[in-house]
């Protein structure tokens, strides 16, 4: 399975510094997702100048790249990302409000990493709510676990520890972001697909 996000392409590594954090571009969010998405990524651009003519911005200043680390000194080449930037909340919304549309495993996606042992990585939204519905305290709490199909298994599915769950969960973000690894055969992808349902 590809790693894309409503018909859209994934993060692509670009070269950069070596001293540096790892800088990735940016899929064209406002053509591939629509043009609401415009106003989203014009907040990975240089800023615009006073007086300075909207579409005349756009074509002089480009969609910067991003880098998940601090890149420990001031630049305008490369945009942080971090919870609080509007792309992040942005795709945080969309997380929250159709994520958890169903109670099933509908949304089961399958991935390739560079490890050998299947793994299974199930994520639930932990949510607190207080008076008037105001949102407490929200989280994603993650359960991983050696991958083994049910039609051969004797036993049900014993979670990881902590150590072996953060490998895992470093493997999945590695796997998302690894354009060399994202194609899964699609006979495989429907055959865990249809196994995770019946789980």
């Amino acid at each position: 399975m590809r790693s894309r996000t409503g018909g859209c392409d994934g993060l692509r590594q670009i070269p950069g510094p070596a001293d540096e954090p790892s800088r990735y571009s940016i899929p064209a969010l406002d053509r591939q997702a629509g043009s609401g998405w415009i106003n989203t990524t014009d907040t990975l651009r240089a800023k615009r100048q006073k007086g300075q003519n909207l579409f005349e911005w756009r074509r002089e200043a480009p969609v910067r790249p991003v880098v998940f680390r601090d890149p420990n000194k001031v630049t305008d080449e490369v945009v942080q990302l971090h919870l609080e930037h509007p792309v992040v909340q942005r795709l945080l919304q969309r997380f929250l409000s159709q994520g958890f549309v169903h109670d099933d495993l509908s949304r089961t996606c399958v991935t390739q990493s560079r490890d050998s042992v299947p793994r299974v990585v199930l994520l639930g939204r932990l949510a607190l709510y207080g008076p008037g519905a105001a949102r407490l305290h929200e989280e994603i709490v993650a359960v991983t676990a050696r991958w083994t199909d049910s039609k051969i298994r004797r036993e049900p599915l014993k979670p990881y520890e902590r150590d072996t769950e953060a490998t895992t969960i470093n493997l999945l973000y590695q796997s998302l972001i690894d354009a060399q690894i994202r194609d899964v055969p699609e006979v495989v992808s429907n055959q865990l697909r249809e196994a995770a349902s019946q789980e």
